[in-house]
């Protein structure tokens, strides 16, 4: 067995409210024994700062998040040495799988293997599950998206529309808000700076008789938009509640609203759901429809630079999916 010399990123403190480059250290350690992954390109998802917790990462412990790699080492019959997987080893040059640890080979390694980690990563596999098995969208129908312009909100975005609905999506800028109209071809409201009466009036502006369903990422002033704007017997599909991973929990929404409308508010996680929808369903659905997604997607070289794009992550969102690419490749 091989001893293999790896940087990897560790959580050097709990960050209470707001994370920075204090609760972040880069380390050198060896990797040996057992399935060895080298990875090839990480990413940076907001989701990894609400696990960045007791019980989820341990103190000086590795930083979880999902990676694209080749297998250097096996000593496993479902693996061999050349395979390219997506696994949740990041942060990390080299990982080493356990035995029980989720892993995906990667069905198509003719396309570009960052899309592993954008189009046809987590992100786009949870759109597919809020879509397909929570909200169940149906043509003609009203769908609301907050956090259009990130990863997931703008996959859902496009699964919606490709089923026949009719898509709204909230974004924080004009200049995103303009991309998605031109590209995706979707009525956006630039909700940032609007109070609760003033969204809500946005809202009907748009859809006068409500909306049908509704998948929430950004916060509660948005979840409280949804109860208001969203007709009786509806869905929220309650994706992430992105701007609170940085920073205090704004208080939350009156839910008197969900009551009196029978509204039905779901939370979801990837995880939670079986194979047969999360994979399979997902890339056979993929398949047929990659060709007509748009997306964005930034690059970053190195290992180095993954505290600084992580903390800049939060105050540009602008920039799609964020691609680390290890400069050995």
């Amino acid at each position: 067995m091989k001893n293999f010399e790896s940087k990897q990123w560790n959580l050097k403190n709990y960050p209470v409210a707001k994370i920075g480059l204090e609760h972040f250290e880069l380390i050198t350690t060896n990797i040996s024994g057992g399935t060895v992954i080298q990875n090839k390109f990480l990413t940076l998802d907001p989701f990894a700062k609400a696990i960045m917790a007791p019980g989820h990462i341990e103190k000086d412990g590795p930083i979880i998040s999902d990676a694209v790699g080749e297998v250097v080492q096996s000593d496993r019959e479902d693996l061999s040495i050349g395979d390219i997987v997506v696994h949740k080893g990041g942060w990390r040059e080299y990982h080493a799988l356990g035995k029980d640890e989720w892993y995906l080979k990667v069905p198509d390694t003719s396309i570009d293997l960052t899309y592993y980690l954008s189009i046809l990563g987590s992100t786009s596999r949870t759109a597919f599950i809020g879509a397909r098995n929570i909200l169940k969208v149906q043509p003609g129908w009203n769908v609301g998206v907050s956090g259009v312009s990130g990863a997931t909100g703008l996959a859902f975005a496009q699964m919606a529309k490709f089923e026949g609905c009719n898509v709204l999506g909230f974004t924080s800028s004009l200049e995103k808000a303009n991309w998605i109209k031109d590209n995706i071809g979707i009525e956006v409201i630039v909700s940032k700076g609007l109070n609760h009466a003033q969204l809500s009036e946005e809202t009907f502006k748009v859809f006068p008789n409500g909306m049908d369903a509704y998948q929430e990422h950004v916060d509660n002033t948005h979840l409280f938009n949804a109860m208001t704007s969203l007709k009786p017997n509806s869905t929220i599909a309650l994706c992430g509640l992105m701007r609170t991973y940085n920073g205090p929990m704004a208080p939350g929404p009156n839910l008197n609203m969900s009551i009196w409308k029978n509204i039905n508010i779901q939370g979801f996680m990837l995880a939670n759901f079986p194979k047969e929808d999360t994979i399979d369903k997902f890339f056979q659905y993929m398949g047929q429809k990659l060709p007509k997604f748009k997306w964005k997607q930034s690059t970053i070289d190195g290992i180095e630079n993954m505290d600084s794009a992580f903390l800049d992550m939060f105050q540009n969102f602008d920039k799609g999916k964020i691609i680390i690419k290890l400069q050995k490749w």
